[in-house]
């Protein structure tokens, strides 16, 4: 039996076993009983079609199972047991899904590839409002945004999950009446290692294996709609690439096993420490990124208004006020009336030119004024920067060094000015769109700059249906979507591209 064959076959006896119903009450049972005894499953039959790259907006924001390169087609399975919303003391919930893809012979390979990947497998315990969360899983932390955004700058949904292990607090818990908070705190390990490996052979660039990760995010939420419509929310947003191993680094195409202690893990928190290729200079040891984060919110009855700015920084230079907040994601988005035509608006701008300025020098006798600019977001000295398998592991609008497919892995148009807008809404029963718009000016990066400036306009329109029934025939957990996404401009060039899929869910 071939690998493709076993793994329609795991699909199918995947989805006949979460059918399967048990005849004891669930009151009767514990968390580990009702894990094992009722299960959910889901297959998605999917396909892109592209004649080079995939759109902007096809292979965006979909936990990095949108491939950016090309027609693919793709066979997922998903089997689990969520028990988030339970009213029990403690919860098991659990979750392992698979994708198949098969790569047809095209500009990007010279034969018919298929591959295998795991997007998820977690398990999470609950007791009351506190939960561990182990593995990969795909948390959709847009947060403190609306449901439109074009993505968080630093946890964005753009990649492949990491693995990890976190504490969590993922709904606000009151302090009062007028209080709540909610966050987590963790620690995970990249998994594209060799990935980057083959990836980059042909350029010989710097890559690194077994690189470790640290999250953490705390939130706090002022208000009670029940009381009052208003209220306001603020955060920040934490992550540090650390330890694991660099190769091909400098000239010399040096190794550097980079520290991976316990004092390294303590210093991961706040962002402390110095790599070892910093010298008589000592910067913030690994890649430091987060956000701050702020919203306010109008609750009306039957509509609704969410306004916001993620500011996004790397390392300390723009984490406090030294050198201006000039840079910033800012949003709106305003929940409409119940109509058959729009749902939700949004609109956001996003600035990330600054960057603290140009200059980056470190205090010497001659000159002993210290200058912290240059911040090249998302890019880092050491590792291939705030990516995961070549997607953005934030905002998707810094365009993903996959889209070039050049065996490099520098984001290179991170210094740019875009505005982006969205609309969702349900035309007729049982079917939904979103339909999603940004046009991008970028001059690069301050290290590389472009000849001149560069624009780029994308648009991407996704159909979402799950009918009832068709006539006399009943179709329960069956659904269909379509999309179809267009590029243009002189960044991620000129793409033509759609997507067709059937699911089913169990």
């Amino acid at each position: 039996m071939n690998k493709k064959t076993s793994f329609i076959a795991l699909a199918l006896l995947l989805s006949t076993t979460a059918g399967r119903a048990q005849n004891v009450s669930d009151k009767d049972k514990n968390a580990f009983a009702r894990a094992t005894s009722s299960l959910h499953g889901e297959l998605e039959l999917a396909t892109q079609v592209a004649k080079e790259y995939n759109p902007l907006w096809l292979a965006s924001n979909d936990n990095g199972l949108s491939d950016a390169m090309g027609t693919n087609y793709s066979l997922a399975a998903y089997v689990g047991h969520e028990e988030y919303e339970k009213p029990y003391k403690w919860r098991l919930s659990w979750g392992l899904s698979l994708q198949a893809s098969l790569l047809p012979k095209n500009c990007f390979n010279d034969s018919t590839e298929p591959y295998f990947v795991i997007p998820q497998a977690f398990v999470d315990v609950d007791y009351k409002k506190v939960r561990l969360s182990i593995g990969s899983k795909q948390k959709h932390e847009f947060e403190l945004k609306g449901e439109l955004t074009s993505g968080s700058q630093t946890f964005g949904n753009n990649a492949l999950p990491v693995p990890a292990v976190r504490f969590e607090i993922p709904e606000y818990i009151g302090i009062g009446k007028w209080i709540g908070i909610k966050g987590h705190f963790g620690y995970g390990i990249m998994t594209d290692g060799a990935w980057q490996q083959d990836y980059l052979e042909e350029s010989a660039a710097r890559y690194a294996k077994n690189v470790l990760l640290h999250t953490k995010a705390g939130y706090v939420r002022l208000g009670n709609e029940e009381v009052f419509p208003v209220t306001v929310e603020g955060g920040l947003e934490m992550a540090t690439q650390f330890g694991g191993t660099v190769y091909n680094y400098g000239e010399e195409k040096a190794t550097i096993k980079m520290p991976a202690g316990i004092s390294d893990f303590i210093k991961a928190v706040y962002s402390g420490g110095s790599d070892v290729t910093d010298g008589p200079y000592a910067n913030a040891g690994g890649n430091t990124v987060g956000s701050w984060l702020f919203a306010a919110n109008y609750h009306g009855k039957g509509w609704g208004v969410k306004a916001y700015y993620d500011h996004f920084f790397e390392d300390h230079s723009q984490m406090f006020l030294q050198y201006g907040w000039f840079d910033g994601l800012m949003g709106l988005e305003v929940k409409l009336p119940e109509n058959r035509f729009v749902s939700r608006v949004c609109y956001e701008h996003i600035k990330t030119s600054y960057q603290s300025g140009p200059i980056s020098h470190d205090h010497t006798e001659a000159l002993p004024m210290q200058i912290s600019g240059g911040d090249d977001y998302y890019n880092h000295v050491l590792y291939q920067g705030w990516q995961h398998f070549g997607q953005a592991m934030g905002n998707p609008l810094f365009l993903s060094p996959l889209f070039r497919n050049d065996a490099t892995l520098r984001f290179d148009a991170n210094r740019f000015v875009a505005h982006y807008v969205a609309l969702s809404g349900s035309p007729v029963k049982g079917l939904d769109y979103t339909l999603r718009y940004s046009y991008l000016t970028s001059w690069g990066t301050y290290n590389i700059p472009f000849d001149t400036e560069r624009h780029q306009t994308s648009l991407g329109l996704h159909l979402d249906w799950t009918p009832e029934r068709i006539g006399r025939l009943d179709l329960p957990g069956w659904g269909a979507f379509a999309a179809i996404g267009l590029d243009f401009g002189r960044i991620i060039h000129h793409n033509r591209g759609f997507m067709l899929g059937i699911t089913k869910s169990f």
